[in-house]
């Protein structure tokens, strides 16, 4: 039974593998494309850290300990970089949370290296616990609400479980620590696998712009669609366009025009159709390209540019 555990955790790290580095070349016009990178390394240690005593025999039960904590760390890595992957803030947030991150994470292994105990086994006491399970909500949670909630939730229980396996007390379902890495590569497996299925989602019934939008929710996570909604809508209001930005697209304004105003001045003040639609692209494109390139856009929703440059003659929204 274990040896068929072995074997399928080994391929789910294989799927994983594969679906990080299709991930490298699928976020090449995005800024999240160094997060495949950190997803790469994770798997790549994971591998180590369930390889059989038959395999790899010279990793002991200390080692393996530490290279799960680093798993842990590795694979904390690609979404916390998601929260900072807007520009030029993503140029310094690997030297300024992730450095840090990895730091205090693994403090301590570090602690053992440093007081001459390498050898000794790695049991993190319940405090040390509360740092990957609160960074692990706090990033993993971001895709809660996408169409990769079921992937973010896969990748969320095997951080969990690796963390599991370096507990000083874990629960007694948890105590065979081997079973529990396996479940973890497993997880890690299926993560791959749930995403690749929600990438293939059909979406083609949308309009490109809508297209457009919901491919950034669901590849940059709620906490930067939620901040992108309340810019647009801000200048939507400020320009009186009649639509506003969901999480699910474009919808009609719910508010009305005032009462007191009069036919003619409404027609003097409201833009033609072409004006709003370029005003509503300009916004959209000149924020998006705070997270991706013309390239990502132009492969989702290619009229956007071109209408887009109709208006460039317009200040750009405040930052």
């Amino acid at each position: 039974m274990t040896a068929v555990l072995t074997a399928t955790a080994f391929l789910g790290l294989l799927l994983a593998a594969t679906t990080a580095v299709r991930g490298w070349a699928g976020l090449r016009y995005t800024t999240l494309q160094p997060a495949a990178a950190w997803l790469v390394a994770a798997v790549a240690v994971c591998l180590l850290v369930v390889a059989p005593e038959q395999a790899a025999g010279w990793l002991t039960p200390e080692l393996r300990d530490q290279l799960s904590l680093l798993t842990v760390i590795l694979l904390l890595c690609p979404p916390v970089y998601g929260l900072g992957a807007r520009r030029p803030v993503n140029r310094v947030w690997p030297w300024f949370v992730l450095g840090p991150m990895m730091f205090v994470l693994g403090l301590p292994a570090l602690t053992l290296w440093q007081n001459g105990r390498p050898t000794e086994l790695l049991r993190l006491e319940a405090p040390a616990l509360l740092g990957p399970a609160l960074v692990t909500i706090m990033s993993c949670g971001n895709w809660l609400g996408t169409r990769f909630t079921l992937a973010a939730v896969a990748y969320a229980a095997a951080i969990g479980l690796l963390t599991a396996s370096v507990a000083d007390h874990p629960p007694q379902l948890l105590e065979d620590r081997h079973l529990v890495r396996l479940w973890a590569a497993l997880c890690l497996g299926a993560a791959a696998l749930l995403a690749r299925r929600a990438g293939k989602r059909s979406v083609d019934s949308l309009q490109p712009r809508d297209r457009l939008w919901q491919d950034f929710r669901d590849t940059f996570g709620m906490v930067w669609a939620r901040r992108m909604m309340d810019r647009v809508n801000h200048t939507a209001r400020a320009q009186r366009w009649p639509v506003r930005l969901g999480l699910d697209g474009f919808t009609p304004a719910n508010e009305q025009q005032t009462a007191d105003r009069s036919t003619a001045a409404a027609r003097s003040t409201e833009p033609d159709s072409q004006e709003t639609t370029a005003a509503i692209d300009y916004t959209l494109g000149w924020l998006l390209r705070r997270f991706v390139d013309e390239g990502w856009i132009s492969q989702r929703c290619p009229e956007l540019l071109d209408r887009a440059k109709s208006a460039a003659a317009a200040p750009p929204p405040t930052d």
